[in-house]
């Protein structure tokens, strides 16, 4: 397993990485997986909007053929 971490380029310590620098690595991980789940919820919004959006236009016209839908009605 060292094996291949070393030849993926993680050496677990050796490479004079300190422990303050993970910290930080860390840290910085930690705000942009934040970031990301906030980023995540707008787009769950935007996903449901844009699958009402078409629901909605995607529905038959029941009003005697009209081609144009108020968003009112």
């Amino acid at each position: 397993m060292r094996q291949a971490d070393e030849h993926a380029g993680r050496d677990h310590g050796r490479s004079g990485q300190s422990m303050e620098s993970r910290d930080e690595e860390l840290a910085r991980l930690r705000g942009e997986n934040g970031r990301l789940r906030k980023a995540e919820k707008e787009w769950e919004i935007e996903r449901e909007i844009l699958r009402r959006a078409a629901a909605y236009f995607a529905a038959p016209v029941s009003e005697g053929g009209a081609t144009h839908r108020s968003p009112l009605s």
